[in-house]
């Protein structure tokens, strides 16, 4: 299970996003994903998100991330994400990708 926090922005939204995950392995090194979190932006308000996705380990420090992302805040959205993540600790990571919106996406990962 992981604690999840993100922040997302472009020209006009920023939005803030707070959860937890879970994975399971489906290969050595690759790993389906799922998540439910609580979504606040600068222009709806706020509401929930749920996504899915997988995850693949190219070293010991390195993965790469694909996702879809349903959002309901006011109006309902689907987000293809892509994105990189650098592994501090087993425990910490940070991440960096981008949407289908254009949105740059950072985001900070605790495992335990």
């Amino acid at each position: 299970m992981n604690l999840i926090g993100s922040y997302a922005t472009d020209r006009t939204l920023n939005e803030l996003h707070a959860g937890v995950g879970m994975h399971k392995s489906i290969r050595h090194g690759t790993d389906a994903l799922a998540s439910i979190k609580y979504v606040n932006n600068n222009i709806n308000g706020s509401g929930y998100g749920v996504s899915a996705g997988l995850r693949h380990d190219f070293s010991d420090d390195f993965e790469g991330e694909v996702s879809i992302d349903f959002v309901d805040v006011e109006v309902s959205t689907t987000r293809i994400k892509a994105g990189s993540r650098y592994h501090f600790s087993r425990e910490m990571s940070a991440g960096l990708g981008v949407d289908d919106s254009g949105s740059l996406i950072f985001n900070l990962r605790m495992s335990y």
